[in-house]
């Protein structure tokens, strides 16, 4: 959202960053297509940000509009395999938020939801360089949008491979029964409210780390990619998007 690109801004100021950007890109195509990768000189994430128009936008209505316009670099895509680390925060139902007396969402809500996810997933996989890490996260306890996504995230790309999140001791093991062997469950990391066995009182939330290892290249992959098939569905998010934005780093 706009707020929240103003609050990013406001902060590498306030610390004095110099090489954090907020971008306005739809992170679901942030990979660019291979006719325009090839015709981009320098593919360096660096240099196709500062080399990108800086549009300004205003918020709309009421006191929001007395606040200053957020100037945010106008990034069509990165080209495959160019960031050594990926955070993808998709969004979600938020249902790990706290205080909360309801949600007030449906089953086509949470659906669309998790179409989302594993569009953004695309994104992310195909982003982060061979031997570079991809971290999940979300702020929900649903296992559905959760270990279920890890499931799907290992069984559709070949070439991620999950690795324990740090530091450990945090959280809760994964849920069990949701596509998650015993191992992997202890690779995630859960915190739930109230969870048996956490070590921290905390919102809900749920964090799973990747290794990518080995190119979206490599024949292997290719092949075992080709002998997956899968059906993602980019659903069109009206307003504003639940949980976190969703963003490339």
């Amino acid at each position: 959202s706009k707020r929240k690109a103003r609050d990013l801004q406001a902060l590498f100021s306030r610390l004095g960053i110099s090489n954090a950007f907020a971008l306005h890109l739809d992170s679901a195509h942030a990979v660019l297509p291979t006719e325009k990768a090839d015709a981009i000189e320098d593919k360096a994430p660096r240099t196709l940000v500062l080399q990108a128009p800086l549009m300004e936008t205003k918020p709309r209505g009421g006191k929001k509009a007395e606040a200053a316009p957020v100037r945010l670099r106008k990034v069509p895509g990165f080209c495959a395999e160019t960031f050594d680390k990926v955070l993808l925060d998709p969004p979600c139902s938020a249902m790990g938020l706290r205080p909360r007396l309801a949600v007030e969402s449906s089953e086509n809500d949470t659906a669309d939801l998790r179409a989302a996810q594993r569009c953004l997933l695309w994104s992310a996989a195909m982003l982060v360089k061979p031997g570079g890490r991809l971290v999940f996260s979300t702020c929900t306890v649903d296992p559905e949008e959760n270990e279920r996504m890890v499931r799907f995230a290992l069984d559709t790309y070949p070439y991620l491979r999950l690795v324990p999140t740090q530091p450990r001791g945090l959280g809760s093991p994964g849920l069990p029964g949701f596509g998650l062997s015993p191992e992997e469950c202890a690779m995630v990391s859960r915190f739930q409210p109230g969870a048996a066995g956490s070590s921290v009182d905390s919102i809900g939330f749920f964090v799973a780390a990747f290794e990518k290892v080995s190119s979206i290249r490599d024949r292997e992959t290719v092949m075992a990619s080709k002998a997956t098939t899968v059906v993602q569905a980019a659903p069109t998010l009206q307003g504003e998007s639940h949980g976190h934005g969703a963003s490339v780093v």
